[in-house]
C-alpha cells in the first residue's frame, strides 16, 4: 500500500462548521420537484453548487452514490477521489465528475487543501453532458484553462439560483448551467494568451473572407491575405473550426446565397455572380452538395 493510499485511508477529521469564504446553495426538495417538471429546465438543471476555499479535512463517501452527477473542479491546492476501486490524485487546474448511484469517496489533501467548486446536476442529458466532458468511460481528471469568465458565471449561476422563490430567476440560473458546463471543453472555452492569439486570428480570417464572397479565392490567395503560410492557416482552422479555410469559405458563400434566396427576387444566376460563380449550374451544384436540396428548391421550400 503505498503512502498516498495509507494519508487516504487516515483521513478521518470531518470539517462541520463550513469553509472561510464559502459559498453554497442547496435548492429545496419542492425547487427539485418543479425543475424536474418545468419543459426549459428538465434536460439538465443543478440541485446543488458550492464554492470551498482551502478546504481542510474536506472529505466525503457515499456507500451508494449519489443521485447527481457531481462536478468537482479544483483551482488550488490538491485532492484525491476513490471510485470503482481506484484512487486518483486531482491537481489544480484539473476537473473531474463522478457517475450519478456510484459509491464513491473524495476528500482535500491535508497538506495543501484543495480550492474547489462544485456542482451537483441532473436531467434527462445530465449523462449526455457527463460524457461529453469526461468520455463515456474515463474518470481520469481533465486539464482545464483557468478562466475569470468561468468563475464569474459561476457566481452568476449561485447568485439567481438562490432567488429561489422568484421562477424567472432561478429558471434563468439552471439555463446558465449548459454554459458553465461548456466552458469546460478546451477546444472552445480557451482563454490563455495563446488560445486568444488564435482565435483572433481566426475571426479576422473569416471576416476577410466575408468581406470577399464576391471573388473566387483559392486557398494560396487566402493565405497570402493573411500574411500566414498555408500549412500554418490550415492547421488554425482544422484546430479551432474543425474545417479547412477554403471550406469555411465556400460554406460562407452558401450561407450568403441562402439569406439573398430567402429576402430578395434575385435570380439563381444573378446571386451565383454576386458570389464570385460565372457558372450558375457550378453553384447550384455546390449549393445542393452544402444543402442538401438546390437553390431553387431551398427557395420553393421557403414559400410553402
Amino acid at each position: 500500500m503505498d503512502n498516498f493510499t495509507i494519508m487516504i485511508e487516515r483521513i478521518a477529521t470531518r470539517k462541520k462548521d463550513g469553509f472561510a469564504g464559502e459559498r453554497v446553495c442547496i435548492l429545496p426538495v419542492d425547487i427539485k420537484h418543479a425543475l424536474q417538471k418545468n419543459t426549459l429546465c428538465k434536460n439538465l438543471y443543478l440541485t446543488d453548487i458550492g464554492f470551498y476555499p482551502k478546504a481542510l479535512y474536506h472529505n466525503r463517501e457515499r456507500q451508494h452514490g449519489c443521485n447527481q452527477f457531481i462536478l468537482i473542479y479544483c483551482i488550488h491546492g490538491e485532492g484525491w477521489f476513490s471510485i470503482h476501486r481506484k484512487t486518483y490524485k486531482l491537481k489544480a487546474n484539473h476537473f473531474f465528475i463522478l457517475p450519478e448511484n456510484v459509491a464513491h469517496k473524495y476528500g482535500s489533501d491535508p497538506g495543501n487543501p484543495w480550492t474547489i467548486y462544485w456542482v451537483h446536476f441532473t436531467g434527462e442529458m445530465a449523462a449526455d453532458y457527463s460524457h461529453y466532458l469526461m468520455g463515456k468511460r474515463s474518470l481520469t481528471p481533465k486539464i482545464v484553462v483557468p478562466s475569470n469568465e468561468r468563475n464569474v458565471l459561476f457566481e452568476e449561476i449561485v447568485h439567481y439560483a438562490s432567488m429561489i422563490n422568484n421562477n424567472d430567476a432561478v429558471i434563468y440560473a439552471n439555463n446558465c448551467l449548459y454554459n458553465y458546463l461548456a466552458s469546460f471543453k478546451n477546444e472552445i472555452f480557451s482563454r490563455s494568451d495563446s488560445g486568444r492569439k488564435q482565435t483572433s486570428t481566426i475571426d479576422a480570417c473569416i471576416e476577410m473572407m466575408k468581406q470577399n464572397l464576391d471573388k473566387n479565392l483559392n486557398l494560396y490567395e487566402i493565405s497570402q491575405m493573411m500574411k500566414l503560410s498555408i500549412s500554418h492557416l490550415s492547421a488554425l482552422f482544422k484546430e479551432k473550426v474543425h474545417d479547412s479555410p477554403y471550406n469555411y469559405y465556400i460554406f460562407l458563400k452558401v450561407q450568403r446565397a441562402c439569406y439573398l434566396l430567402w429576402n430578395t427576387q434575385m435570380n439563381i444566376k444573378t446571386i451565383a455572380v454576386q458570389l464570385g460563380y460565372d457558372d450558375p449550374y457550378h453553384f447550384s451544384r455546390i449549393f445542393k452538395n452544402m444543402m442538401g436540396v438546390s437553390p431553387k428548391h431551398f427557395r420553393q421550400r421557403d414559400s410553402q
